[in-house]
């Protein structure tokens, strides 16, 4: 009678090392094949309305966080005008400037901005508004800085 304790005998059977095979591979393409499948899910999606992708599209995003829903709303076709800035200009209601002007504003303010990431929000919105109407732009002291050495504010 035969006692082995090692699993030398099951490697000499060809079938069982291809059942081994196929078990590895199907547990490692598993979470390759979901990961996948996720993105190419997302980009379809593009829950964050990027403008990058996107088949079905979302048109808009509802979102409090006026960091992720800038890119939306400054490409969104329905604004002729914006208001941009950081928290200076977050009491501008959009609404009371459109029905005093006519036009259509957009509010696009980031709490704590500094004057480069405004810039940048203003160059999103000019790129997508080649003809837009009317800028509000809230200058507030940090546009002023004299030191240039502040590369925080300034880092070109």
């Amino acid at each position: 009678m035969t006692s082995s304790i090692s699993s030398s005998e099951a490697l000499s059977d060809p079938g069982t090392a291809s059942e081994w095979r196929r078990w590895l591979v199907t547990f490692l393409s598993t979470p390759l094949l979901g990961a996948a499948f996720l993105l190419a899910l997302l980009i379809a999606i593009d829950p964050y309305d990027t403008g990058k992708f996107g088949l079905f599209g979302i048109d808009g995003v509802d979102d409090q966080n006026t960091r992720t829903a800038i890119p939306s709303r400054a490409r969104d076709r329905q604004f002729d005008a914006a208001v941009i800035g950081n928290s200076t200009v977050q009491r501008l209601n959009p609404t009371k400037l459109s029905q005093a002007t006519g036009l259509r504003f957009v509010q696009l303010y980031m709490i704590g901005a500094s004057p480069n990431e405004e810039v940048a929000v203003l160059d999103l919105f000019v790129r997508h508004h080649p003809r837009a109407r009317a800028l509000v732009i809230g200058a507030d002291p940090s546009w002023c800085v004299h030191d240039q050495t502040d590369t925080a504010l300034f880092p070109y």
